[in-house]
């Protein structure tokens, strides 16, 4: 039980006869209604595995983390093998229940590629691994009633409650377990690439997401969360005998037309409709050298498409999730065998080459610690944007230690790492433009944009753009706490060199916020912040995502651009305002933790110096209103 999301349940097992005779007893009609949930089935919450035999041998970097040094990001997941060539001393495995015994060797796949997608990044790429180790907590394993695959899916076992697993393992890190300390209290933010693929979201907010929502308020800690995979096949329009005929573009309209029709089928997975969480879908990519041959066709051809097998929005009350896109892969499909009926696409999974995103893996033999494989799908995304994060979270320390913690408190930082996460992103011009001549119809024009985050969420992360300005780019960053009916006004100072010219400029802000819940109240959400962006002020208009939408979450991400001319003096500057309101229930005077960011940019070809104007007049400074 765990009053303050209103769960309560018990794990029992029952004959179906037993079963059947309460259902069918007339006195139990009141408890058969949906807000009790009364006999829901217990999904095997699992992960199906999309990648590829392990082929490749790798070379390990040979430096690890210092001794001593605290993790920032805690993985939920399975085994990892831990003593894998790119994994030794970089993770803090605890096994609390003593799970390990239940993997052969060769199965601990999952984790195994997480923590790898964690540590290195996509190995094709080459990047520097994390200074930090990652803290592993197991909470999948090998299915015992699995007689068919090898390796065994990897699922929360039978005997155990999600929600309650889940609560134990964020508590045991952060709080500790009956008398033993907190694990990893350094934790900020949470790895959970897993989802129940038996509830995708539809318009209740699940248990497991209201627990995420709940513990991310309540320890001020970051959740990433998959999406969730949908790799069922995918029925063209076209038949089976006009198949090979369709063009590389042909075939992508009839897959995007597909997916699109039957977008009720692949809605996000719980709990990634949780709104403090970042719920992370997958964007069609990797770096790999791979090119499909022979009956497996790659579906796209134009660049950043969302992944065919990524989970859909909206989340809950038509907020936008999932919220941004990291790479997953490109997945791959070949035609089902048929000779009449329209054409059917067949996801691959398991091949002995790319694509994919490499990462390490169990060799096929024991002791076998350097291979690797191509993998695919929304855990990979999920894996990256952590990635990212514990990133950021660093960058951050050090202006902490330029600037001290009055500016930048720690126990904000994480939420201003998700407004960070964010404010990178948007969505490509190829893919709107593309999704206007296959998908706008009568039914979604009017809220096109609504419609299109359905797929992109915020757009695609450009991770490049959130650990350094150029001259033509200035990034400010600021985090606090607010109450109800409160504002905060920040000043952004204008540069000089914009005065009385017509260019091309963009304005980007983005306020991430953790919002206390209110499970008994259908506005759920009882922290609504917000901004209006200054657009008379700096001569731009919206282009980002529906402005609607935008509202109903725990993230604004305002993409505004412009080139009137603007006049104005020295030292003006355009003030930004933060609000705060209750919406599903009363703050208690209680404050709400969050983090704002603003980018000021121009085309890089025209040579403005736009940092230096805005950093020699940048005063650090809040006002605060009521």
């Amino acid at each position: 039980m765990i009053p303050e999301i209103r769960y309560h349940a018990i794990l029992a097992q029952a004959p179906i006869t037993e079963v059947s005779t309460i259902i069918n007893n007339q006195r139990t009609r009141l408890v058969k209604c949906d807000r009790i949930m009364f006999f829901r089935p217990l999904a095997q919450t699992s992960v199906v595995p999309l990648v590829e035999t392990p082929t490749e041998i790798v070379s390990a970097p040979k430096d690890t983390p210092p001794a001593g040094t605290l993790p920032t990001v805690a993985l939920l997941d399975g085994y990892p093998m831990q003593n894998h060539d790119l994994l030794a001393g970089r993770l803090i495995v605890d096994d609390p229940d003593g799970w390990e015994h239940t993997y052969r060797a060769g199965e601990r796949c999952h984790g195994t590629s997480m923590a790898s997608l964690i540590i290195h990044g996509e190995l094709g790429k080459g990047e520097k691994p994390l200074g930090r180790p990652i803290y592993v907590r197991p909470i999948l394993r090998p299915d015992p009633e699995d007689f068919v695959s090898y390796p065994r899916e990897e699922c929360i076992p039978r005997d155990c409650l999600p929600v309650d697993l889940i609560h134990r393992a964020v508590k045991r890190i952060l709080d500790g377990d009956g008398t033993a300390p907190a694990s990893a209290p350094s934790v900020c933010f949470i790895n959970l690439s897993v989802g129940d693929r038996n509830r995708p979201f539809h318009r209740s907010v699940s248990p497991w997401a209201r627990l995420l929502d709940w513990l991310s308020e309540k320890y001020g800690i970051l959740f990433l969360v998959s999406a969730g995979n949908h790799p069922e096949p995918i029925a063209l329009e076209v038949d089976c005998k006009d198949y090979n005929g369709l063009f590389p573009d042909d075939l992508e309209t009839q897959v995007l037309r597909s997916i699109a029709g039957n977008i009720r089928s692949r809605r996000i997975l719980s709990p990634g409709e949780a709104i403090n969480p970042l719920t992370i879908g997958a964007f069609h990519s990797d770096t790999s050298d791979g090119t499909p041959s022979g009956n497996i066709v790659d579906p796209f051809v134009t660049p950043d498409l969302p992944s065919p097998v990524s989970g859909l929005g909206l989340g809950y009350n038509r907020s936008i999730k999932p919220d941004v896109l990291f790479p997953g892969g490109r997945q791959t499909y070949r035609k089902r065998l048929s000779l009449s009926g329209p054409a059917v696409l067949e996801t691959v999974r398991a091949t002995s080459r790319p694509p994919g995103l490499k990462v390490a893996a169990p060799g096929p033999n024991p002791g076998q610690t350097s291979y690797t494989c191509y993998t695919r799908g929304t855990s990979n995304s999920a894996a990256l944007a952590t990635r990212t994060a514990a990133l950021l979270y660093d960058n951050l320390l050090d202006l902490v230690s330029l600037y001290g913690e009055d500016d930048l408190p720690g126990d904000l930082l994480p939420v201003l790492v998700k407004a960070l996460i964010v404010h990178g992103s948007s969505i490509p011009e190829l893919g709107y433009r593309l999704f206007q001549s296959v998908l706008m119809d009568s039914h979604n024009k009017i809220k096109f944009r609504e419609y299109v985050s359905r797929f992109y969420g915020y757009g695609i992360v450009d991770s490049s753009r959130l650990f350094e300005c150029t001259q033509q780019r200035v990034t400010l960053i600021g985090c606090n706490s607010i109450k109800a009916d409160e504002g905060h006004v920040y000043s952004v100072p204008l540069p000089p060199c914009l005065s009385g010219s017509k260019v091309s400029r963009r304005l980007i802000i983005t306020l991430a916020w953790f919002s206390p819940i209110n499970p008994a109240n259908l506005r759920y959400r009882v922290a609504s912040l917000w901004f209006d962006p200054p657009r008379e002020q700096f001569g731009v208009e919206r282009q980002g995502a529906d402005h609607n939408a935008m509202r109903r979450g725990t993230v604004q991400h305002d993409i505004l651009e412009g080139s009137s001319a603007l006049a104005y003096v020295d030292g003006t500057a355009m003030e930004i305002k933060v609000n705060c309101r209750e919406d599903g229930g009363t703050l208690r005077g209680g404050a709400v933790r969050y983090g704002i960011v603003v980018t000021l940019e121009v085309p890089e070809f025209l040579k403005l110096p736009l940092y230096e104007e805005v950093r020699e007049r940048i005063r650090p400074m809040v006002r605060v209103t009521m």
